[in-house]
This record gives structure tokens, sequence and C-alpha cells, in this order.
């Protein structure tokens, strides 16, 4: 009978927390700073050629799967969401261990990456 109340006292504590908390959230507005239309020809080509399609890596002959030195060689990562998903899901392209070219990318970078995702991969 005690660890009955017991049971119920602690359920209807943990339920009241737990309904406390959620009234305190707050929606919380992200600003987008991205460029009005961010494309791969004006901004994003450039980042690639440092990052990506530099000799050795992802330039066709490399030891990289993929060739990005244009658009249309590297859409099929782009549909397929493999290059989303590496560098910016987690965030491991530029690998570390590259011996040529930039170990990660800059925050600005990142950013402009992230703004033409979200501008559907403009050409």
């Amino acid at each position: 009978m005690i660890r009955q109340k017991f049971s119920q006292v602690a359920y209807i504590f943990v339920f009241s927390v737990f309904l406390y908390s959620c009234t305190k959230d707050k929606i919380v507005i992200v600003e987008n700073n991205c460029p009005d239309e961010v494309t791969y020809t004006n901004q994003v080509k450039q980042i690639i050629d440092e990052t990506c399609a530099y000799v050795g890596c992802h330039d066709g002959g490399g030891n990289a799967p993929g060739d990005f030195t244009t658009y249309s060689r590297m859409e099929s990562f782009l549909t397929a969401n493999l290059f989303e998903n590496r560098t910016i899901d987690l965030r491991n392209m530029p690998p570390s261990y590259a011996t040529e070219g930039p170990k990660s990318l800059t925050q600005e970078q990142l950013d402009m990456l992230i703004c033409w995702i979200g501008n559907e991969y403009k050409d």
C-alpha cells in the first residue's frame, strides 16, 4: 500500500516537472545570414576547388571517389545527400588527415555551403 502511494506521488511529481519544463520553452529565431541567392558558380565553386577538388582528392584522378571539378560531375553526390552528409552533418570533409589541401572548412566556408544547400544546390 505504501509502495503504491509512493509510486503515485513519484509519477505525479515527474509528470509535473515535465509539464512545467515545457511551459518555459522559448522559440529562438535564427537569423538567415545568407546572401540573396547562393549559387555554385558565384560563391561555391571556389570553396569546392580549394577544399575538395584539388590534386589527389576529388579531382577525378585522386584517391577520393567522385570528380568535383565541375557542377555536373559532382551532381550525383548532391542529389544523394552525400555531400551534405559528409561536409555539414558529419563535418569530416575535408578530412583532418589530408596530406594536401586544408584539413577543415572555415566557418565562413561552412556557412556559405549551408546557404547553398538551403538554396537547393543552384548552379
